[in-house]
């Protein structure tokens, strides 16, 4: 469908009242174009074309409030546009793009799933609602809410807030695991293995449960997605420092620099649907790699 036909339908549909139709005959047509983008590698292209886009989005949103999928667009797109340009400049920022994202994300998941409707209705924590899920179809929705709050996470590791967000980040990647763990690469694993590598081991966490939820994030992205590698580095090689890991014997400024060397030297398109957040880990690899010294 060509852009000039798809401006016609919205306007005839919106002048006829009938705007959540509209929003509804374009939907496919905003996915299908919103997953062109997954491939691209060229960021300073992206960077320019997200803002005016999501912009174009939220007017959508507008038009259809309740519209689940294109929450959970704008959701993504938002927690994406965070991670890969703005978090390393402005932390403040992209906390708050992160938010805006999570709390999409929390609203999809209410409207499309019955049992975690039902206990946020009786009074329940987002984290029990999140566990009373079993249906595999708003898994999408679960994985959005657990990549822009544990985005938010990340960076506010310090706000006292970061205490009541802990639990329902972690219930969203657990709950991930529990009913499709392959989801988008694995990418539960990498931020469950994350936060149990910097947890000491009386909390629960501790180098040897980081390094099991690594291995399982390699084994589901296929070695191909990135921020695997790249959290590997700057999480599980930076704590163990100088001791060395007892899967492989390197120490922790090898791991770190393995690590680094294969994010350089990996094709950021071997899985074309990849390319974009292959290619923010590659710059993210880059800065880290410069700040080396700050660890070893």
């Amino acid at each position: 469908m060509k852009a000039r036909e798809l401006l016609v339908l919205l306007v005839l549909a919106a002048s006829s009242g009938c705007t959540t139709l509209a929003v509804r005959v374009v939907l496919p047509t905003i996915k299908d174009l919103s997953s062109v983008g997954s491939s691209k590698t060229d960021l300073d292209f992206m960077g320019k074309a997200l803002p005016p886009s999501l912009l174009q989005l939220e007017g959508f949103h507008k038009l259809a409030p309740n519209d689940t999928e294109l929450m959970l667009i704008i959701a993504e797109g938002k927690c994406a546009y965070a991670l890969g340009w703005v978090e390393d400049d402005d932390p403040q920022l992209a906390s708050s793009y992160y938010m805006e994202g999570k709390d999409l994300a929390l609203k999809a998941l209410y409207k499309d799933s019955k049992k975690y409707r039902k206990v946020i209705d009786y009074g329940g924590k987002t984290h029990e609602a999140i566990k009373a899920i079993t249906d595999k179809k708003v898994v999408h929705a679960v994985f959005t809410l657990a990549s822009c709050w544990g985005g938010w996470l990340n960076l506010n590791r310090a706000d006292p807030r970061a205490l009541f967000a802990v639990p329902s980040v972690l219930a969203a990647n657990e709950k991930i695991l529990e009913l499709e763990p392959g989801h988008s690469y694995g990418s539960a694993y990498v931020f469950l293995a994350s936060y149990y590598t910097v947890l000491p081991a009386m909390a629960g966490g501790g180098l040897a449960k980081g390094r099991e939820y690594f291995d399982k994030a390699f084994e589901y992205g296929n070695n191909e997605m990135l921020l695997a590698h790249y959290f590997m580095a700057k999480t599980y090689a930076v704590m163990l420092k100088d001791l060395e890991d007892p899967e492989s014997g390197k120490t922790g400024e090898q791991i770190f620099d393995e690590m680094l060397s294969y994010i350089e030297t990996a094709d950021p398109l071997a899985n074309p649907d990849l390319g974009l957040v292959n290619a923010i880990a590659k710059r993210k690899a880059r800065k880290l790699a410069a700040q080396r010294g700050k660890y070893f």
